[in-house]
């Protein structure tokens, strides 16, 4: 059984595992390369602020400028205006670099408390309980330059500043000065090899998270999967992110004492179909009514367990494609990721400009002093990337600057992505937890 539910899940899942870095980025750093795609379709529209205010008046057949693009209509629809909340609901930069690492600190010593008070070790938990005194301040220069934390396949930051919006300070944590050592000997090629935790700190709200580049990134308060990706290493995340949503609805006291039935069978070294058997045997109940190999429309059932004392809990179905998860027996749903149930839109050149200067100011991209002025060029495009195959490419370039900036942002207005032209690659920023492919709806 639980090797056709590990098939499902890998056939299932669309996700992309070939993803940017893992870094938070300049992205408006002014570049000088352009971003077009062999093989793309594209029509271009392109329009200029400042000066062609007057002229765009008398005709009213020319775009309105940027400034008056992002400006108007700002409370289009509930989206719009939650987004906008959400940015101007936080304070301003709060915390110096000092301040922050000395932060970080304080979290990830009481976290250690909290694993030593419990009596908790786990091989799965994404922290070891080493030292957090010995940290490393990254610039996001770096970040980028050198493709930390790849094995994560590049969300972990991104993902956290989207679900977090704010400024960002980096940290790598070492265990050894020989380990300090190693990294600041070898060439940046070969740092993206090295396998190292990260740590984030949003600078406005003070909340810290630790990324162990293999599993995903947590929030140091409550273990929350801040970021993940769904059915990495055949559904470990998946199971952690339930258990997450458990412990949140009060459902179990903690995380660590309970796990789902395949986990428990992998520990015990059963067999598929001896399960339901081993399960029995040990005290635990088994409900043979139910269809446990379920799939449909992305959904993944799992029956639940205390480690030791074998009591079940319940029986839940995770929907890894819009991340709820749903009580088999009373069909309550528990918990709804909102960053993969962004409504969609229906935007047009015109309104992809606006759309786009929105997500960089809620994502702390960009200040709305600083979308004064600027230049914009739009065209469509069409390609074979699976998470975005069509949409409009939007090149910005700063005030008094020839050099520019290159954005994608699909049609429903739910994802966007970022040029990098140090690696000609597209970056996810925006819609990253939404991971599979897009439905024509």
């Amino acid at each position: 059984m639980q090797k056709q539910i590990r098939k499902k899940i890998i056939s299932c899942c669309l996700v992309l595992f070939l993803v940017p870095a893992l870094a938070g980025c300049s992205l408006l750093k002014p570049a000088e390369k352009s971003a077009a795609d062999s093989g793309e379709q594209s029509k271009t529209d392109s329009k200029t602020t400042g000066s062609q205010d007057s002229q765009d008046a008398e005709n009213g057949k020319k775009d309105r400028p940027n400034q008056d693009i992002v400006r108007e209509n700002e409370s289009d629809s509930d989206q719009d205006k939650s987004n906008q909340e959400a940015a101007d609901s936080l304070p301003p930069e709060m915390l110096s670099s000092e301040q922050a690492k000395a932060k970080l600190i304080e979290d990830y010593a009481a976290y250690q408390k909290e694993l030593a008070d419990n009596g908790v070790v786990d091989n799965w938990m994404p922290i070891s309980v080493i030292s957090a005194e010995n940290l490393y301040e990254v610039k996001e220069e770096e970040l980028r330059k050198m493709r930390l934390c790849d094995e994560l396949i590049g969300i972990g930051f991104y993902q956290v500043r989207e679900r977090y919006p704010g400024k960002y300070q980096w940290y790598l944590m070492f265990k050894t000065e020989k380990d300090r050592a190693k990294y600041e000997s070898v060439t940046p090629d070969n740092k993206e090899y090295m396998r190292l935790t990260c740590f984030y700190v949003n600078l406005n709200t003070g909340k810290t998270f630790i990324d162990d580049s293999l599993i995903g990134a947590f929030a140091l308060s409550d273990m929350e999967n801040a970021a993940y990706i769904p059915s990495v290493f055949d559904g470990l995340v998946d199971r952690m992110f339930l258990l997450w949503v458990l412990e949140k609805n009060g459902i179990i006291d903690r995380v660590s004492d309970y796990a789902d039935a395949w986990s428990m069978a992998e520990q015990m070294g059963w067999e598929d179909n001896d399960v339901a058997e081993g399960i029995t045997k040990l005290g635990g109940e088994w409900d043979e009514s139910v269809d446990y190999t379920y799939q449909e429309d992305d959904i993944y059932r799992f029956p639940v367990y205390h480690r030791e004392t074998y009591e079940r809990v319940g029986i839940y179905d995770l929907n890894v494609r819009y991340r709820t998860v749903t009580d088999y027996y009373t069909g309550k749903e528990l918990y709804r990721d909102p960053l993969a149930n962004y409504q969609p839109k229906n935007l047009t050149k015109k309104s992809a400009v606006k759309e786009l200067f929105q997500i960089l100011k809620k994502l702390y991209i960009v200040s709305q002093d600083e979308i004064k002025g600027w230049r914009s060029e739009v065209k469509e495009f069409e390609s074979d990337d699976v998470w975005m195959p069509e949409g409009y490419e939007i090149t910005l370039w700063p005030p008094q600057s020839q050099a520019s900036v290159i954005y994608r942002i699909n049609r429903k207005g739910t994802k966007v992505s970022y040029y990098d032209p140090e690696r000609d690659e597209y970056e996810r920023i925006y819609g990253t937890a939404m991971w599979y492919k897009e439905s024509a709806d």
